[in-house]
């Protein structure tokens, strides 16, 4: 099987309790989304929030396939105050690009949870349904289904700098 036929051959979607990837309806690249639930404290923030992150994430060298670059350029970075904007602070494929009650594209029900996701369809990437760049590598569902780990494993270790302090 050529790598071009993955596409053909992967699953359109896949669940499980907090974590969905959905293919996109007409350009055909993977999306990733993790949930997190009531009284996390990244529940309801929108991919450009600004949140309090501790005085090292600002010294830290930044992978820019990781973030969103518009956000990496423009983004309001704010030492003194000690926030930056989510989509610079969680890491993953092409940055975060989608924050909402729900995943787009789903027919499940409201399950309570707030998602935050990435897609693949950045510089580089390869999305099916454009077929533009043959140079362009196709983001496979192992790829994605890593990707989603790596941000659960995010979220599942955020806690607020200002509750470290406290005692």
């Amino acid at each position: 099987m050529k790598d071009n036929d993955l596409w053909d051959t992967e699953p359109n979607s896949f669940d499980c309790e907090h974590l969905a990837i959905r293919r996109h309806p007409i350009y055909k690249h993977l999306c990733g989304y993790v949930g997190v639930p009531e009284g996390h404290p990244l529940y309801n923030k929108g991919i450009h929030a600004n949140i309090p992150v501790p005085p090292e994430a600002f010294e830290q060298e930044v992978e820019v396939s990781k973030v969103n670059l518009i956000t990496l350029v423009f983004g309001t970075k704010d030492p003194e105050e000690g926030m930056l904007p989510l989509d610079l602070v969680l890491k993953v494929h092409g940055g975060i690009t989608w924050a909402d009650k729900d995943v787009p594209t789903d027919d499940r029900k409201e399950d309570g949870l707030w998602w935050f996701g990435f897609d693949c369809s950045h510089a580089g990437d390869l999305s099916p349904g454009l077929m533009m760049h043959q140079k362009d590598v196709y983001r496979t569902f192992e790829f994605v289904q890593a990707e989603c780990a790596a941000l659960a494993r995010q979220l599942a270790q955020w806690r607020l700098p200002c509750l470290d302090h406290q005692t």
